[in-house]
């Protein structure tokens, strides 16, 4: 699945989500970004780049989770 997010200086950027891929609520994701198949974003999570397959990150300017 792939969304085009809002405008910055006239161009969109892309944010594609993989399958199965879980994002909590107030999760803010910054693309141009790909979150991998079964990756999982926490809750408020800022997402500022790729998020592997299989992988949680979460916290503020994105942290792998263990």
């Amino acid at each position: 699945m792939t969304f085009q997010s809002g405008h910055f200086r006239g161009q969109s950027a892309p944010v594609t989500i993989g399958s199965f891929a879980r994002i909590g609520a107030g999760a803010t994701i910054v693309g141009p970004t790909q979150i991998g198949e079964r990756a999982i974003v926490m809750p408020n999570a800022v997402v500022v780049g790729d998020v592997p397959e299989g992988e949680t990150t979460c916290g503020i300017l994105q942290r792998k989770s263990l």
